[in-house]
């Protein structure tokens, strides 16, 4: 249902005539038209792909196989659905009927067909469904795959082999580490050696990429009055440290408040902590902890309260670039406000998971 509610919003923008309009926005159609992908051209000749190469193959693949624009985007929107149901029923099979509380998100509405992150996502349940059954070979390959399609899922190769190592099992933890590197490399050499300068262009991109609208780093300079977010460089610095310090704190407060918690849990946290503190926070990011509400936080409140600043956050921010595109729309500051809520229900959802394992700890 969800599911049919964003094919529905999407298809009503252009039969309304408001496929214009930053609510309507994909990225399908511009990637396409941009990247000049007709015809199936490869994506990291010239102009070069800003994506991963795993993404970067699913796009040669779904443009040598469609012949249009329009053909370009229903073709990615089916596999964009089909990786949302694959993800719905790993979760089923993994919390059961808690599986709802991706089902029905309103997020899912708003961003499946937003991006592809939806493919990435599938690839990292698959990895977490994969290593809850000891499959630590496949698990790793799915992390692998993922992280060639989109960075994030390689963020639960540490939990999990931190977990395998606290159970006193170097070879399945060894396991995981081969197939995460073994499925990005398969990904990623023949890309770099057919296009070694389009392929290292994601890099150089996102190293180059300004602060993003809805970061805090942006939210904090305006607020503050300063002009950080204008150095990138510095930014970036700024934030890969804060992003190892808020994560060894974090993972380091748990374990300690909750010894017994199971390590593969601490990608939650993880996950929390990278959305506060990198420099760009695109709105279907908000897709990434979804998953975590059916296996680790199964809170209809915290859910419902999420779900509520995420359409806050949706709301704003594409209301912010409709000022800056036609005038009308909203001002910066109300998306401001919104980005610190943000921080504060993440912050919250983070005590409550770290209250959870402290309390199910003192139980046993």
């Amino acid at each position: 249902m969800t599911l049919f509610a964003a094919y529905i919003a999407k298809q009503g923008c252009f039969v309304l005539g408001a496929g214009d309009t930053p609510y309507c926005y994909s990225d399908y159609a511009p990637v396409y038209t941009a990247r000049e992908l007709a015809g199936g051209r490869f994506p990291y000749d010239s102009p070069p792909l800003e994506y991963p190469a795993g993404l970067g193959l699913v796009l040669w693949l779904a443009s040598a196989a469609t012949s249009s624009t329009p053909g370009f985007v229903q073709l990615n929107m089916a596999i964009a659905a089909v990786a949302c149901l694959a993800t719905v029923w790993m979760l089923w099979r993994l919390a059961g009927r808690r599986a709802i509380l991706f089902a029905a998100a309103p997020s899912v509405v708003l961003y499946a067909f937003l991006n592809w992150d939806l493919i990435a996502l599938v690839c990292a349940v698959a990895a977490i469904a994969s290593f809850l059954r000891h499959r630590d070979l496949p698990a790793g390959l799915w992390l692998g795959l993922g992280a060639s399609i989109k960075l994030f899922p390689a963020l639960l190769v540490v939990p999990f082999v931190a977990q395998r190592l606290r159970e006193s099992n170097r070879n399945a933890a060894r396991r995981v580490v081969i197939g995460a590197a073994a499925a990005a490399a398969a990904v990623n050499i023949p890309v770099a050696w057919a296009a070694f300068d389009g392929w290292t262009y994601f890099f150089q991109f996102n190293s180059a990429r300004v602060v993003d609208w809805g970061s805090l780093w942006m939210a904090g300079s305006h607020i503050l009055g300063s002009n950080l977010h204008t150095n990138v460089p510095l930014v970036n610095w700024l934030s890969l440290a804060a992003f190892l310090a808020a994560a060894t704190l974090a993972w380091l407060l748990i374990t300690r408040t909750a010894p017994g918690i199971p390590r593969w849990q601490l990608a939650f946290p993880l996950l929390v902590v990278f959305f506060l503190t990198n420099k760009v926070y695109s709105p279907q990011y908000s897709l990434w902890i979804l998953p975590w509400f059916a296996l680790v936080l199964p809170s209809v409140g915290w859910f419902l309260v999420y779900e509520a600043v995420d359409i806050a956050v949706y709301v704003t921010s594409f209301g912010w670039q409709q000022r800056l595109l036609e005038g009308g729309g909203l001002p910066q500051w109300p998306l401001d406000v919104v980005l610190l809520l943000r921080a504060i229900v993440l912050i919250g959802m983070l005590v409550a998971f770290a209250r959870a394992a402290a309390k199910s700890a003192a139980a046993s």
